[in-house]
């Protein structure tokens, strides 16, 4: 789809729901920090934000979307109405629908792996955690970046749906994302939040190693900048 005639660049969103409620305003400025980043690596591009607005980092990064005048696009794990119920929050359940008044386009994430069945026996993934990890596919596959809400801890299970697989989906098809460090709700470490830019660890040579997999960065590489110039 084309915006003013040119193809927009697409930035997606994954991120712990239980971000710890003080670190929320100091989070939110480096996703707005990134954004503008974003914004200024496309020139005059148009940006588009692919988001599932689940609790937690999703609506964080959609308020700094919205505060930028940015296009932001529902993706949803499964049908409104479905989706609304499971939130037992009454304050994010107002939010949802707020902020769902505001997208320019609501829809379901397909069906990406089409083997439902076959994770049911063999992880025993129940039919929410199937549906997040193909909204998790979904969204790494039409992103051209991903902001990254993640405590830099590896993911708990094999075959999940969190925040970890999400990164790995989009920089396993060669996608670049922002990283920012975000505790989650029970961690008693001191406050780090810091933004970087991550890539898979195959597809460069240069940044700082991290966890084995990733290369890092503390700002855009340059490859990414020549990327965008070409979409």
């Amino acid at each position: 789809m084309q915006l003013n005639g040119k193809f927009p660049v697409v930035v997606g969103v994954t991120g712990h729901r239980n971000i710890v409620e003080e670190d929320k305003p100091a989070i939110k400025a480096q996703v707005i920090e990134a954004l503008k980043e974003i914004l200024a690596l496309c020139e005059n591009r148009p940006v588009v934000m692919l988001n599932a607005f689940a609790q937690g980092a999703d609506m964080l990064c959609a308020e700094a979307a919205f505060e930028l005048g940015i296009e932001v696009r529902a993706v949803l794990p499964c049908e409104k109405e479905r989706y609304i119920n499971s939130f037992d929050d009454q304050k994010d359940k107002s939010k949802l629908f707020a902020y769902l008044e505001k997208t320019s386009e609501q829809f379901v994430s397909p069906d990406i792996e089409k083997c439902k069945e076959r994770y049911k026996k063999a992880v025993n993934m129940d039919d929410e955690s199937y549906e997040y990890r193909q909204l998790g596919i979904y969204m790494a596959e039409q992103s051209h970046i991903l902001i990254a809400l993640w405590d830099g801890k590896p993911p708990k299970v094999e075959y999940g749906c969190g925040t970890v697989e999400v990164i790995d989906f989009a920089l396993e098809r060669g996608k670049t994302a922002v990283w920012i460090k975000s505790r989650r709700y029970g961690d008693g470490s001191p406050a780090d939040i810091k933004r970087k830019w991550l890539v898979s660890g195959v597809s460069a040579d240069c940044g700082e190693e991290y966890g084995g997999k990733y290369r890092v960065f503390d700002s855009a590489p340059e490859f990414l900048k020549k990327g965008l110039r070409m979409i």
